[in-house]
């Protein structure tokens, strides 16, 4: 096995964040933010671990993020643990973002109604 150390990122890497970038400036754009494409708001969300806990709690990040129409803001999602559990749950459909409302209560069924305690 060896052990690859880049300085630079990969092209699939770098294209995907130019295409993201793409629907970041729509969204500053709708919005009426003033930026020059190569000052484009990078933002990154961080989710925590903690098992159930983090998943329904990350769950709900998104759900309002999408809410309060700042998903689109967002260039780059991570969590650990729960919060990863939360990510594939939404993964399975490459168009989330434009349906997060119902793939987030689909994902709450699992734990029995907790979407009506936490939406």
């Amino acid at each position: 096995m060896d052990v690859v150390i880049r300085e630079d990122l990969c092209e699939g890497e770098k294209d995907f964040i130019q295409k993201r970038l793409q629907t970041v400036k729509r969204w500053t754009q709708y919005h009426g933010i003033p930026c020059r494409d190569n000052h484009l708001p990078r933002v990154a969300l961080l989710g925590s671990g903690g098992g159930q806990r983090a998943q329904i709690a990350f769950l709900g990040v998104l759900w309002q993020l999408a809410e309060c129409d700042l998903l689109d803001s967002v260039l780059y999602l991570a969590g650990v643990s729960g919060s990863t559990w939360a990510m594939s749950s939404l993964y399975d459909d490459a168009h989330w973002p434009d349906s997060v409302d119902p793939l987030v209560r689909q994902a709450l069924d699992i734990f029995g109604g907790a979407q009506d305690k936490v939406i």
